[in-house]
């Protein structure tokens, strides 16, 4: 889906939001001034009754976009709890934005530390992982409004970040965990963090799609592998679902190659 983006900043100055836009268009040659891209002139918008909703409303029908982005949540609906009562005018408006068939991406910051150790025991060299919703204010009321929630954990500045799902409500099976590396010369790579093939047909399989680069039809697999219809499909649904094979056709038509790592924005 292509189309016009809209951007309603309130964690950043807009100055700043603006100069990071201008960054990703030099490294990858885009022409800002062509590029159907707002943001908000003016910050201040609160999304919590209304009034907030209208303006909100208002400058997105003017702009038309197929993706709103909002940042940050927590300036958006302001609170130190996020209840379900307050974030209320906030859901309906995001239902409002995927009814119209725009997709709405909100941008939240942890904003806990993780939770103190309170049992008096000698603290040990491991620490305890908290799960990201724990550090999050309000996260169990905004994972119920929300249909995918996706963690990054890090910054691009000290290093690569790495992505974790924490809810994916949506048709068909659930990406791979994965890790984003950023390079001011060369753009965004991605890296998923697929599980290796479980069983030795798999490993075959996958073996001979990486050493034949392209496109290949059921039948030619079949041949190579001296299997059974049942069992090579089998092996090649796990891949697909581990995303080590990609498809392109219909049923009857099917063809299918080996799925390298995702790159942007790379040579």
């Amino acid at each position: 889906m292509q189309g016009p983006v809209a951007l309603i900043e309130e964690d950043s100055p807009i100055d700043s939001a603006l100069e990071y836009v201008d960054t990703l268009c030099d490294i990858y040659g885009f022409k800002l001034e062509e590029i159907p891209f707002y943001v908000n002139e003016l910050q201040g918008l609160r999304l919590k009754d209304a009034t907030g909703i209208a303006v909100a409303r208002a400058a997105i029908d003017e702009w038309k976009p197929v993706m709103v982005i909002l940042d940050a949540a927590e300036r958006l609906v302001p609170s130190d709890k996020f209840t379900s009562n307050e974030l209320d005018s906030f859901d309906r408006f995001l239902k409002g934005l995927v009814n119209d068939d725009i997709v709405p991406t909100v941008i939240d910051h942890i904003n806990r530390r993780g939770r103190q150790d309170t049992s008096g025991k000698k603290k040990t060299a491991t620490p305890v992982k908290v799960p990201p919703l724990e550090l999050l204010y309000g996260g169990q009321s905004k994972h119920a409004m929300s249909d995918i929630m996706l963690f990054l954990d890090g910054r691009f500045r000290d290093g690569p970040v790495e992505a974790s799902w924490e809810k994916f409500r949506v048709s068909g099976p659930q990406p791979p965990n994965f890790t984003i590396r950023f390079d001011e010369d060369r753009g965004f790579s991605l890296t998923e963090h697929r599980k290796e093939p479980a069983t030795e047909l798999q490993r075959q399989l996958r073996r001979y799609l990486e050493e034949h680069p392209g496109w290949h039809a059921f039948a030619d697999l079949r041949s190579f592998l001296t299997m059974n219809d049942k069992r090579l499909r089998r092996a090649l649904y796990a891949l697909i679902a581990e995303r080590w094979i990609e498809t392109i056709g219909t049923t009857r038509d099917r063809r299918y190659r080996h799925k390298q790592d995702v790159t942007v924005g790379f040579a």
